[in-house]
């Protein structure tokens, strides 16, 4: 009898303890899916195309040149000459620039 009784106290510790790691188990999981995704929930994966229409829009942003970035370039490229003691013109300066804006190889030509 006192074996049947001690049998059934280690079953029930055991199923207690198995419960107790399990249950931890998921909440570690659960917490780690919140601090990654916000949500303590499985989220769905989804495959998703990339939208064309934010590269076109991003084309367009960075292939207009202010006059402001010309000018800017223009004081960079001539400040970075007369450090090297090249004399340059401001006519090829900012032809170099607005190349180098457009991303063209200025060495190129």
């Amino acid at each position: 009898m006192t074996y049947e009784i001690l049998a059934f106290v280690g079953l029930v510790a055991a199923a207690l303890m198995g419960g107790l790691w399990w249950g931890e188990r998921g909440r570690r999981v659960s917490a780690e899916r919140w601090i990654t995704t916000g949500a303590p929930d499985k989220v769905e994966a989804t495959t998703m195309v990339p939208s064309r229409d934010a590269e076109d829009r991003f084309e367009q942003a960075s292939g207009e040149a202010t006059d402001e970035m010309i000018e800017r370039g223009m004081k960079e490229l001539k400040a970075d000459a007369d450090l090297a003691g090249v004399e340059v013109n401001d006519e090829q300066l900012r032809k170099e620039v607005v190349q180098m804006l457009a991303g063209d190889d200025v060495l190129a030509e």
